[in-house]
């Protein structure tokens, strides 16, 4: 479960990254 939780973060946070305009989402 935690392996799976890391590959979730981890996907989220790219998905993020890969988002335009993300900084000014606040975080």
């Amino acid at each position: 479960m935690l392996t799976n939780l890391a590959d979730i973060l981890r996907r989220a946070g790219l998905r993020v990254l890969e988002q335009p305009g993300w900084k000014t989402r606040g975080h």
